[in-house]
């Protein structure tokens, strides 16, 4: 039987680590069913890649939104 720990179980469905790390605070990863630090294979395959990339998406527009862009166009003169 093999098993997946949080690196293997985020590359099986094609999902950067960081939205695999957040999709499982949020609940959507099960919790590990083979071992104190790994998911059996079922549970990996059974995991929903796009619900794991929607979780990511809230801290990405925030990041998108606040960058040093913004910061520019209210103090040009700071920038020069």
């Amino acid at each position: 039987m093999f098993e997946y720990d949080a690196s293997q179980a985020a590359k099986r469905p094609k999902v950067p680590a960081a939205a695999f790390q957040r999709a499982r605070r949020t609940g959507l990863i099960p919790d590990l069913d083979a071992s104190s630090y790994q998911w059996s294979r079922a549970a990996v395959e059974a995991l929903d890649a796009d619900a794991i990339r929607a979780a990511i998406l809230p801290a990405d527009r925030r990041r998108c939104g606040g960058g040093p862009d913004r910061r520019r166009a209210r103090h040009p003169e700071r920038d020069r």
